[in-house]
């Protein structure tokens, strides 16, 4: 972080939680908390901005990880026809 300003003064703390509400889906929630080590008179922008970026930065995981999700899903679905079309020509002959 040395190119953070005021980086010493502060820590960010992230608390992530991953819950199963049924066999298909999750929710995910994302809590951040920013903690002072020094006081600064930009302690508002600063929680502003670190908070903002905090938020970007999750939106662009979760779009990452939801495009990973989808291309399993695709390939495992690929997979599943592949091997019923290869049963079926099993038992054609």
């Amino acid at each position: 972080m040395a190119d953070v300003p005021y980086a010493s003064y502060f820590n960010c703390q992230e608390r992530i939680s991953i819950r199963a509400q049924d066999e298909k889906r999750c929710k995910l929630k994302v809590e951040a908390e920013v903690v002072w080590n020094k006081s600064s008179y930009m302690k508002k922008m600063i929680r502003e901005r670190t908070l903002k970026d905090l938020k970007a930065d999750y939106e662009l995981w979760l779009k990452s990880v939801q495009e990973n999700l989808d291309t399993i899903k695709s390939k495992s679905l690929k997979s599943a026809v592949s091997r019923k079309e290869s049963r079926g020509n099993e038992l054609d002959r």
